[in-house]
C-alpha cells in the first residue's frame, strides 16, 4: 500500500484517517497521478451502532420519505462485512463529509439488503466495500490493484479508478429497488 503524507492528503482534498479507514481516494507515485478505490474505503466506513440513524450530510425534513432498497449480490464469500455509503451530489461523490448515509452489513450466502429511508426525492449514487478481512481499509495486491471487492449504483465501472457519479446516479422519485452485483480483480 501507498501512503501519503498528511499534508499532501490535505492538499488533494481528503483526511488521513476518518472512522478507522486511512487510504485516500488520489495517490502520487512518481510517474503521475494514478486514482485508486481507496475513496471508496473511506467513504463507506460507518459504525455499527449508528446504521439507521441520519448521518452528516443529510438534513432530514418533513418531506423526506422516500426508501432505496439496495440489493448487492456477488460477494465471493461471506467473511467480513459489507460498508456502504450513499452520495447525493457530484461534488460529494465518494467524499466523507458529504455521505447522505451509510451501513455497515453482514453477508450471507453470497449476498445482502440494505434499505436506506427518509430519503427526499432527488439524485443518488450507492458505493460499497467488502471489507473481507475486517481491517478497515481496502486492500490491495502487489500490483497495486484492489484484492476486496467493491460496486456502484447501476453497476458502474471505470478502469482506472472509480466512476464518475453520473455513471453510478439514480434518480429516485418514489420508494425504489437498485441491484448491484460486485466486482473483483483477479
Amino acid at each position: 500500500m501507498i501512503r501519503l503524507k498528511s499534508e499532501e492528503m490535505q492538499i488533494m482534498g481528503t483526511k488521513p484517517k476518518v472512522s478507522g479507514y486511512t487510504l485516500s481516494m488520489w495517490i502520487r507515485p512518481r510517474h503521475g497521478f494514478r486514482p485508486t478505490l481507496g475513496a471508496l474505503a473511506l467513504v463507506c466506513s460507518c459504525h455499527l451502532g449508528v446504521a439507521d440513524a441520519a448521518l452528516p450530510g443529510h438534513a432530514s425534513t418533513g418531506t423526506d420519505s422516500l426508501t432505496l432498497r439496495v440489493e448487492i449480490d456477488g460477494f465471493r464469500n461471506d467473511q467480513g462485512r459489507a460498508a456502504l455509503g450513499v452520495f447525493n451530489t457530484k461534488a460529494g461523490f465518494l467524499k466523507v463529509a458529504a455521505r447522505v448515509d451509510g451501513k455497515l452489513l453482514q453477508i450471507h450466502g453470497g449476498r445482502t439488503t440494505a434499505e436506506f429511508r427518509g430519503l427526499g426525492p432527488g439524485t443518488y449514487a450507492v458505493a460499497i466495500l467488502h471489507d473481507e478481512n475486517t481491517n478497515n481499509k481496502l486492500d490491495y495486491n502487489l500490483i497495486g490493484l484492489p484484492s476486496e471487492g467493491y460496486g456502484f449504483t447501476n453497476n458502474a465501472y471505470s478502469l482506472f479508478g472509480p466512476p464518475n457519479f453520473e455513471d453510478a446516479a439514480m434518480v429516485l422519485r418514489s420508494d425504489q429497488l437498485a441491484r448491484i452485483h460486485m466486482r473483483y480483480f483477479p
